[in-house]
């Protein structure tokens, strides 16, 4: 057996003594990822997909597509007695396949290892009627039950309807509700306290030591309210009501967030109007929403800490729960197909990955609030040429939301050109303010080539930096699925703001943001990302709605559109180094043949091996190759290990199926992947290493056949 030492060091000395142990393997290394920091590593851990093999390994981690645009980052935990770390996240509740009698049959929940690529979606319970969207990050009791908002798939429209021909709306839902699950998703079940007292969620949800819950809705005025439920008693309660904005706008409530101070933060959107809109008022003063804190145990102490204006950017006035369907603008009628339509005509729908996500905050701990501002409204007036009984104009998918459905035609088109916005920041700002009130520090500007439109929640990283998404923006422009649509859109961005490195002026300007691209997405690693959240174990963890691919049995990628999960490693002391690659010697063998799997870590400790085949289990060395001769079958072959001096649930991961004597399908499932997990291109550099030690074991064992044969 071939051994490797590889010390933990720099990407650069690891790649070369890889290559070092391997000689002319590795006489061209590869090219460079799109992450713009040396210091931070995105790795992709798995594409989610509406179809595929189902997989179950015996150290319970089973994979089971179905699971469809993700609505937002997951929540990082450490299951109860052990110290494996596990995602939980939301995603657009989408079936196993898309025949309209089995689609949105989900419960809207999805778990998976962390840095493991296999996902298991929470399984749909016909007893219960459950299953719909889950647009916001789950949260988890002090008992580890884990708690979310969940939303009807079509919104409000259909809400609690029965609709025996289209099982996608589940009358249990209605307006909204929480729903709760075990850990490791079993059991799931309504929060009975929450049946009929919700008023269409927008999915923002937060916990307190108490186990006391937090989230928004458009209350009963549909201006918006913060309410509470306790779930010991199960009761829901008021903690405030929003009132209506000026001049009579509709207040929209977004995110919400718990201070390290116990005190509740969050932002609210004005209704403008629609962008480029003849009634939309463009002047710069024009109020577009707010910044608010209030006493979580009671509700008093209720203050606006700032009133927001155009000249600043806008908050998101889309609520994340409901689908509109056609209304005039901004009247609220019901559009009817024959009948002429008197004025702006939208089309507010909620479709496949056109979640729009929400304005958010963090608490930089410290003194500071952060914030985005950017395009308020995801649509935007356009023009029709078409006349009669049809719309006389519409509204268009805005792109610096990430994606359009309508692209230009010689009846359809755009009012104006990127950015398609009449507002002094057409794509989005950053900004900061102090807790205790003050000023508002505009940090940063979006140029587009940076990102646009920053949405999603915000992360506090190991290394003081405050990290976040743009839905759109960023130096990749996606692939268009047509030649004409989406050909301009970014695909989106990471960023970071260091608070240490910023500079402020005499008369409180920022002078210097601290601000850095941290990654493009090029759509194969997903597009339009939406937040990112701080797991336990030192990492950040995030999702794009749309884009992805996995590989095939032919190693070949094959591009899909369902969203991505996705994994940032910090260097920082708490957040450690940390890689592991997997190779099979061969993807198909005949039955009677033998398989060489080989493995490498860097800084890692107690490897688990796991396999359906039943045949490399339990603990093993953090290097080294094994072979085996499994019965016909596909299989899955996965290596976990614990990073060595990470917190608690820190891991990586690495996996490779075999096919023994069965058709390789187009389709396997899951993404292949090696490397998922910490840290740098540690996993990039031992792949050609990896593949030609396994070729090399290959032809040895083969001629080593031969001249057994041959001396007998």
């Amino acid at each position: 057996m071939m051994s490797f030492s590889v010390p933990h060091d720099r990407p650069w000395r690891r790649s070369v003594a890889a290559c070092l142990a391997v000689g002319a393997l590795c006489a061209a290394l590869p090219a460079a990822a799109q992450t713009k920091v040396g210091d931070v590593k995105l790795t992709t851990l798995t594409s989610l997909r509406p179809a595929g093999d189902d997989v179950t390994t015996p150290d319970g981690t089973i994979g089971w597509p179905g699971a469809r645009y993700p609505s937002s980052p997951p929540l990082y935990a450490v299951r109860p007695g052990s110290s494996a770390g596990y995602l939980f996240g939301g995603f657009n509740g989408g079936g196993p396949s898309v025949l309209p009698s089995q689609m949105y049959t989900a419960f809207g929940m999805y778990t998976m290892r962390a840095g493991v690529s296999v996902y298991e979606r929470v399984a749909y319970n016909p007893a219960n009627d459950l299953h719909g969207r889950i647009s916001g990050t789950p949260v988890r009791a002090s008992d580890g039950s884990l708690y979310a908002v969940m939303t009807t798939i079509n919104g409000e429209r259909n809400a609690g309807k029965n609709k025996p021909s289209d099982i996608s709306y589940s009358p249990a839902v209605g307006l909204g509700v929480i729903v709760r699950t075990d850990y490791d998703g079993a059991n799931s079940a309504l929060v009975q306290g929450t049946r009929g007292q919700l008023y269409s969620p927008n999915g923002a949800l937060v916990i307190d030591a108490q186990d006391n819950l937090y989230g928004i809705d458009k209350g009963p005025k549909g201006q918006g309210r913060i309410f509470k439920l306790h779930i010991a008693s199960g009761s829901v309660s008021t903690l405030h009501e929003f009132s209506v904005g000026p001049s009579g706008m509709r207040q929209t409530a977004n995110d919400l967030i718990l201070g390290k101070d116990g005190v509740l933060y969050g932002v609210t959107a004005y209704n403008r109007g629609l962008p480029l809109a003849p009634s939309t008022p463009t002047a710069t003063t024009t109020p577009t929403g707010t910044l608010y804190r209030i006493n979580a145990a009671d509700g008093s102490g209720f203050a606006v800490l700032h009133t927001f204006t155009l000249a600043e950017g806008e908050i998101n006035i889309h609520d994340n729960a409901n689908s509109e369907g056609f209304v005039l603008y901004p009247s609220g009628i019901p559009y009817e197909a024959g009948v002429t339509a008197g004025g702006d005509v939208t089309n507010r729908t909620m479709g496949s990955g056109q979640e729009h996500s929400l304005s958010s905050l963090i608490d930089g701990g410290d003194g500071y609030l952060y914030g985005g501002t950017s395009v308020g409204d995801c649509y935007v007036h356009g023009n029709s040429s078409l006349t009669g009984t049809w719309i006389k104009s519409v509204t268009r998918d805005n792109p610096s939301c990430g994606s359009r459905k309508w692209a230009p035609s010689a009846t359809l088109s755009y009012i104006k050109d990127l950015p398609y916005y009449d507002g002094p920041k057409p794509y989005g700002a950053l900004y900061r303010i102090a807790k205790a009130g003050g000023p508002l520090q505009i940090v940063h500007t979006f140029s587009n080539a940076d990102g646009a439109t920053p949405r999603g929640p915000m992360a506090l990283g190991a290394d003081g930096a405050i990290y976040g998404t743009t839905m759109s923006g960023g130096g990749n422009l996606c692939v268009p699925s047509s030649a004409a649509a989406n050909s301009e859109v970014g695909c989106g961005a990471v960023y970071r703001i260091r608070p240490a490195s910023m500079v402020v002026n005499g008369d409180g300007q920022v002078t210097q943001s601290g601000f850095e691209l941290v990654h493009s997405f090029s759509g194969k690693d997903g597009r339009k990302p939406v937040g990112v959240r701080t797991g336990s174990d030192g990492r950040l963890y995030g999702v794009t709605a749309m884009g992805g691919h996995y590989l095939n049995s032919a190693a070949l990628t094959v591009a899909t559109d369902f969203g991505t999960v996705f994994q940032l490693a910090v260097d920082s002391a708490e957040t450690p180094r940390a890689d592991a690659s997997l190779v099979a010697s061969a993807g198909e063998i005949k039955a009677g043949e033998t398989v060489s799997l080989t493995w490498i870590t860097n800084n890692t400790k107690q490897c688990t091996a796991a396999s359906t085949a039943g045949d490399w289990v339990g603990s093993v060395a953090t290097q080294g190759s094994v072979e085996l001769r499994p019965a016909r079958g596909t299989y899955r072959y996965t290596l976990t290990c614990d990073v060595a001096g990470g917190a608690a649930g820190a891991q990586v991961s690495a996996a490779a199926v075999v096919y023994v004597s069965t058709p390789a399908t187009a389709e396997d499932g899951n993404q292949v992947s090696y490397g998922n997990g910490g840290g740098g291109p540690l996993a990039l550099w031992l792949l050609a290493p990896l593949a030609g030690l396994a070729v090399y074991r290959r032809r040895t064992q083969r001629c080593a056949a031969r001249n057994s044969q041959t001396l007998g």
